[in-house]
């Protein structure tokens, strides 16, 4: 999705950072024209020379502050993972399988056996030919990880 395009639907969901960030990527587009503009040459009036000026510090200044608040705003409606994910076998430990009451295995990477044998090709032929959705939540052993939807029985959100 590009800044253009996710502009509207970051405000209709509320996600105001991502908003900011955005519009400010967007601004960012005029700045060479503006940069260009700013040496004052006798090709330019005077009113081109400020107004460019005006224009380019106002949006390096907004670009500053969005910086400032991406670092000092608060995360509190992000949830915490209860592993750290820096590490292949702590992200593993989310997409591993785990055996269920009955003994079979049920976790996603049970489901893609095999399939780093086949060719790229028939690999993704077989993966849309399952149709299976995945998404992070509570799996049906309770425990949170990556998992087929239809295992899932509580979604893991923010």
């Amino acid at each position: 999705m590009s800044p253009f395009s996710a502009i509207l639907p970051s405000l209709r969901r509320r996600h105001f950072h991502v908003f900011l960030v955005c519009f400010a990527s967007v601004l960012a587009q005029f700045l060479p024209i503006c940069f260009g503009n700013i040496p004052y040459s006798p090709s330019t009036t005077k009113q081109t020379y400020y107004i460019c000026s005006k224009i380019a510090m106002a949006t390096v200044l907004f670009m500053i502050a969005c910086i400032v608040v991406s670092i000092l705003r608060p995360r509190k409606r992000v949830k915490r993972m209860f592993r750290k994910t820096n590490t292949i076998a702590s992200v593993c430990s989310y997409v591993a399988s785990t055996p269920s009451g009955n003994g079979d295995a049920m976790g996603m990477l049970d489901k893609m056996r095999g399939l780093s044998k086949l060719g790229t090709r028939e690999r993704n032929k077989l993966i849309m030919k399952s149709g299976d959705l995945y998404s992070m939540g509570i799996a049906e052993g309770g425990e949170l990880r990556i998992d087929c939807d239809e295992r899932v029985t509580t979604l893991w959100s923010a």
